[in-house]
Order: C-alpha cells, then structure tokens, then sequence
C-alpha cells in the first residue's frame, strides 16, 4: 500500500492556520488552553484544562469548500489510527477557507467501514464516517 507522499510546501500552506483556527475555537467555546504539541508525528494540538492534560485535537484541511459538506461521508485516514484511539481526541476536517468545520470523537469513527482510495498518488485506507455524525462549527464565530 502506498500512503500519499508528505508534500512540505501543502503542509506549510494549511498547517499552521488550520491549527491556528481550531485552537483559537477550541480556547473561546469550550475555554481550552490548546499547544502545539512537540512531537511532529503526534496528534497536533494538545488540549489543557487549569494546567492538566485532557485531550488532544487532530486536524485536517480539506479541498472542498461548501457550506454544508457536500459529500455524504467523511473520510478519515487509517494511517491516524493510532491518534484516534486515544482517549478524549477530537477529529476536526475544515474546509479549504479554514472558515469552517466538522468533528467527531476520535473513538466513534473506529467502528466505521473503511473505504479504499488507489490512485495514481497514494493506494490508502479511509474510515467512511456518515457526514450527519460529525458536529458542524462555524471557527470564525467568537465570543462577543
């Protein structure tokens, strides 16, 4: 199987403000202290609550920009297996625009069927996660 190829200049285009946009969500709605966490290969954000560690945050950019979903299903890659097991980690796939997104509970997306994408850049497995179980946010919503 071949997993897609780490592409720098696509991670360093949507990483920075898609973590960016899902912590500064995370911090004004549910009152989470979110860091990046240190270890390249692990979940991305590290959630904190009155200085204890209570949860991570996993995030993706999606190429597809509309207001509702317009797909069916989401599709959540194998390969983040590992990070999804872990207790009280949240999956957030945003849109292009970075204006919006929707996530699930890591642990609820284990028990869905997976799909397989074979193309000519990646031969990948996909949990096939029913878009109407993901919760929808709006991260350009603030406090006022």
């Amino acid at each position: 199987m071949k997993i897609k190829q780490f592409d720098q200049e696509l991670h360093d285009k949507n990483d920075p403000p898609a973590r960016k946009a899902v912590a500064l969500w995370l911090k004004d709605k549910w009152g989470f202290e979110v860091r990046d966490n240190i270890d390249k290969y692990g979940t991305d954000l590290m959630l904190y609550r009155d200085g204890a560690h209570v949860g991570y945050a996993e995030v993706e950019v999606r190429q597809w920009y509309k207001k509702p979903c317009p797909f069916r299903t989401i599709h959540v890659p194998v390969r983040k297996e590992h990070m999804l097991k872990e207790p009280n980690t949240l999956f957030f796939a945003l849109t292009s625009d970075m204006k919006n997104a929707y996530w699930i509970k890591g642990t609820e997306v284990l028990s869905f069927p997976l799909w397989e994408m074979k193309d000519h850049t990646k031969h990948e497995f996909y949990y096939d996660v029913p878009t109407e179980l993901f919760k929808y946010v709006d991260l350009t919503e603030r406090k006022a």
